[in-house]
């Protein structure tokens, strides 16, 4: 088995293996191991311990690792956890095992722990090798491997007995506390080596479910806080700016534009960390939506128009996971289209309608039709000749038909100006003519026709 390339430094520095002994070792041993390294480092030579292997990587020794390898050991919470990164000698066979590795036989210790562990699941008799064999294959840089071997020891009814085992019979375990703090450490010693929360949760993926979901919670919490504090700002941005019990801001449309950028980066790596069906992505990913939507209706409700909104819509269905939030979203998109296709100049096609460029078709419409009086023989002469029936009509010279500014002037362009450009060779735009011919088939005509309205006035 090769060296690894990055030794995990919870092994490769672990005070247990500065101080030369096995994670059980008595205080009694472990002071004389203290006052001979010291005895040695008084007059300036260096010692030999039993765990100096080169397998574990190079291990200096001075005044200042020696107290801080005794001081890490005071509490058994800290022993305990050291402990997890080292090795146990629980019962003889551990004893051959290590006695193996300490002189460099690594394949014959990997051998017999290797063979405790798979033989059966984890019992009283094999706990300790769980242990220490996950610990040799950290040091080779099967971290998967060796996650998964950890975690089974700290999620089993044996991780009591490896705490009295380290710390001694009146030691009590507290799991949750232990699996945390053991989760955060590796983490830690993961980024330490270079490996993103990615890679990391990938390395927990061969563990418990309920281990995977704390580490993968560990590393959504930076994200989540991010988007929730983005969200609550800008929620406070839009009420702030808004007219008393109405739901409207001119500046919406900024507010959302400055959400969306603010959050992309978060939601993305959320999704990347919990996967787009976890239940805290999708609730996340449809709060952020929803406030987006939020934005864009008092955007809407200030201007009467959101399309240079239109592409955070489109961005806020694409996060969304949620029936309800896609629902409202692909409608707020909807409405948001027609109404850019009604403000488009029906003349050109092209161009955005203006105010005051309107063109005019004049239509109306009987109060009662003909045939609302029941027989034709029932009609007098002055019914027949329109005399006693009413109509409505479009006043100020009939319905507005919009057109942009270009459409007006061609529209209204008089015979010098088109002579003149006749005579230059200019061309003119191909719009549609603004006669009533060209008018009877605008959109908004046709449909009031369908409506009753009938061009022109009564005669």
């Amino acid at each position: 088995m090769s060296i690894s390339k990055k030794q995990i430094l919870k092994v490769k520095e672990n005070p247990f293996r500065v101080l030369g002994v096995v994670a059980n070792a008595r205080m009694k041993e472990i002071q004389k191991n203290i006052s001979k390294i010291n005895s040695y480092l008084s007059i300036g030579k260096e010692i030999t311990l039993p765990f100096d292997i080169n397998y574990l990587g190079s291990i200096n020794r001075t005044d200042s690792t020696i107290n801080n390898a005794k001081n890490m050991l005071q509490l058994d919470d800290n022993k305990l956890m050291h402990a997890l990164f080292w090795f146990v000698n629980g019962n003889e066979i551990d004893n051959i095992a290590i006695e193996h590795f300490k002189k460099g036989n690594i394949d014959k210790s990997i051998e017999i722990w290797k063979k405790q562990v798979s033989k059966s699941a984890i019992s009283n008799t094999n706990y300790s090798a769980h242990n220490n064999f996950s610990t040799l294959l950290i040091s080779n840089g099967e971290y998967k491997k060796a996650l998964k071997l950890k975690s089974e020891l700290i999620e089993s009814s044996f991780i009591t007995e490896f705490g009295k085992l380290v710390c001694g019979d009146n030691y009590l375990v507290s799991k949750s506390t232990l699996l945390n703090d053991f989760i955060k450490i590796v983490i830690s010693e993961f980024k330490e080596i270079g490996k993103d929360e990615t890679e990391v949760i990938e390395l927990f993926s061969d563990s418990l479910q309920a281990i995977q979901d704390l580490v993968s919670d560990r590393f959504a919490r930076t994200p989540i806080s991010s988007i929730d504090k983005a969200i609550e700002e800008a929620e406070y941005l839009i009420k702030k700016g808004m007219p008393e019990g109405e739901f409207k801001n001119r500046k919406g449309g900024d507010i959302g534009r400055q959400l969306m950028k603010k959050t992309k980066k978060d939601i993305s790596q959320l999704k990347k960390i919990l996967g787009d069906s976890h239940f805290n992505y999708i609730l996340y990913a449809d709060k952020l939506a929803m406030q987006l939507e939020q934005c864009g209706i008092a955007y809407y409700n200030a201007k009467r128009d959101d399309y240079d909104y239109l592409n955070v819509y489109k961005y806020a269905l694409k996060i969304s996971e949620g029936e309800r939030a896609r629902s409202k979203l692909s409608e707020a998109i909807k409405h948001t289209e027609e109404i850019e296709e009604q403000n488009k100049c029906w003349f050109c096609g092209e161009s955005k309608v203006v105010d005051g460029c309107e063109a005019r078709f004049q239509m109306h419409k009987w109060k009662k039709s003909k045939l609302d009086y029941g027989s034709l023989l029932d009609l007098n002469l002055n019914d027949i000749l329109n005399q006693n029936r009413r109509y409505s009509y479009f006043q100020n010279g009939g319905l507005l038909l919009g057109r942009c500014k270009s459409c007006y002037e061609i529209h209204d362009e008089s015979i010098f100006s088109k002579s003149l450009r006749f005579f230059s060779g200019e061309s003119k735009p191909t719009i549609k003519r603004a006669d009533n011919a060209s008018l009877r088939k605008h959109p908004k005509v046709v449909k009031k026709i369908r409506e009753g309205y009938e061009p022109g006035l009564p005669s």
